[in-house]
């Protein structure tokens, strides 16, 4: 299963795991996935995060909310 902005494409199921990574590849190449923009490609993680840790590190917070944090 391929799962993008709201959109779900199934494959039938494999007997082995090499089979269902061979349709994957098949999958991703007929929709195009590495086009679309995914959470991945707009630096979610790692940098988001550490740039919410900062910020909380300069609020002078300690109750672990990082909510509202604006510069």
């Amino acid at each position: 299963m391929i799962s993008y902005g709201g959109n779900n494409e199934w494959s039938e199921p494999f007997d082995t795991e090499e089979e269902a990574e061979l349709e994957l590849r098949c999958m991703e190449k007929r929709i195009g996935y590495e086009v679309i923009e995914t959470v991945e490609m707009e630096g979610y993680y790692p940098e988001r995060a550490i740039q919410i840790e900062e910020l909380y590190q300069k609020s002078g917070r300690t109750n672990g909310l990082y909510t509202g944090l604006v510069d």
